[in-house]
């Protein structure tokens, strides 16, 4: 039962290397992400619905965009 996971680990903008990974039809298991202030957008957060297969964890310290970016993650079957 020795598992190796495979780990990419990379900085982007958020909100736009979601929309490519989208685009491009990608999966993850785990998301770990800490956009900035403003948040995702409403087109970054509907491309972490569609990416996000796992667990994922969101750093926010605005309430407002968390809000808004959640809405698509719930809209989808995730859970917070």
């Amino acid at each position: 039962a020795n598992k190796q996971a495979k780990i990419e680990v990379r900085r982007f903008d958020a909100g736009r290397a979601l929309m490519r990974h989208a685009a491009e039809g990608r999966g993850f298991d785990r998301v770990v992400l800490d956009p900035p202030r403003t948040g995702l957008g409403l087109q970054g957060a509907r491309a972490l619905a569609q990416v996000a297969r796992g667990r994922t964890v969101f750093a926010a310290c605005d309430p407002a965009p968390l809000a808004r970016d959640l809405e698509p993650m719930l809209a989808a079957g995730h859970r917070v």
